[in-house]
C-alpha cells in the first residue's frame, strides 16, 4: 500500500515495507507543509503500528530558523521518543540543517534519530534491536 500526497511545492510518499515506514518526500516544504507531512507519517505509523521510519528527502530547501518550532510540532502530532528514525537528505546543501534541526529536536527528546548517507546502513540501523528511548 503506497500513500501519495502531490502539490506545487511537494511530492510525499509513503510505504510500509518489512517493518520500516519508507518515507520519501521531494521539493520544497515550509512548516505549514511540514506539520501536514508529519501528520501523515504519524497517522501511517499508528495505522501500521510501526516506529521505524526511513526518510529520504530531495529538499530545495528547508529553513534551520523553524528548528525550536519543529519540537512544538512533535509534542502536537505524536509521540516522537517512541519513533526511531533514519533520516537521508539527498541534497547537500539540506543536510547541515536538516542535522541542525535534530540536533535541537533531540536536546527535546527526540534522540532516536540518525542521519545516513545510504539507504542500507539506514535500514540496518533502523533494525538493531537495541532500543535508545520508547518502544519500537
Amino acid at each position: 500500500m503506497t500513500y501519495l500526497l502531490e502539490n506545487d511545492r511537494y511530492l510525499l510518499s509513503i510505504v510500509y515495507a518489512n517493518g520500516i515506514l519508507n518515507v520519501k518526500i521531494e521539493g520544497s516544504i515550509n512548516l505549514d507543509d511540514s506539520y501536514i507531512i508529519w501528520q501523515k507519517i504519524s497517522e501511517k505509523s499508528t495505522y501500521f503500528s510501526c516506529k521505524r521510519i526511513f526518510i529520504k528527502s530531495d529538499l530545495e530547501s528547508i529553513d534551520r530558523s523553524h528548528a525550536f518550532q519543529y519540537k512544538d510540532l512533535f509534542d502536537e502530532l505524536c509521540t516522537p521518543w517512541t519513533f526511531k528514525i533514519a533520516w537521508a537528505e539527498e541534497n547537500p546543501q539540506n543536510r547541515e540543517n536538516i542535522r541542525y534541526i535534530g540536533r535541537v529536536i533531540g536536546y527535546w527528546g527526540l534522540n532516536n534519530i540518525s542521519y545516513v548517507d545510504s539507504e542500507d546502513s539506514a535500514k540496518d540501523w533502523l533494525l538493531e534491536t537495541r532500543k535508545l528511548t520508547g518502544s519500537y
